[in-house]
């Protein structure tokens, strides 16, 4: 379980973290193997913890890592991004030009 500090002293490296969601009052951190790591830090804290350059959060419920997402796509008035391991995330009408510019500067 993760400490007061900093929640990742389980996870070796940060680049092995795909996405986290917040489900029910916990996070759910989702790792490149597919293991899931559970905490109760808020998706406030986790996102002042991560690199800026590799996630951004795109929505009230998820963190993503930028470098994974492959499409964006509309389906009427939302939005979504396409993870290569096809996971789709919704991505706030708020947060969908700063993901565009943000993925521009990557690609």
């Amino acid at each position: 379980m993760a400490n007061e500090i900093n929640p990742f002293f389980v996870i070796e490296n940060t680049d092995e973290i795909n996405y986290i969601e917040k489900c029910e009052g916990y996070t759910i951190i989702t790792m490149s193997n597919t293991e899931q790591i559970i905490s109760d830090f808020s998706l406030e804290k986790l996102e002042k913890l991560l690199p800026s350059d590799k996630f951004m959060r795109v929505h009230k419920a998820f963190i993503v890592k930028t470098s994974l997402i492959t499409e964006i796509f509309q389906i009427g008035n939302f939005h979504q991004a396409i993870l290569k391991n096809g996971k789709r995330i919704p991505i706030s009408k708020r947060k969908k030009c700063v993901l565009l510019s943000k993925l521009i500067t990557i690609k």
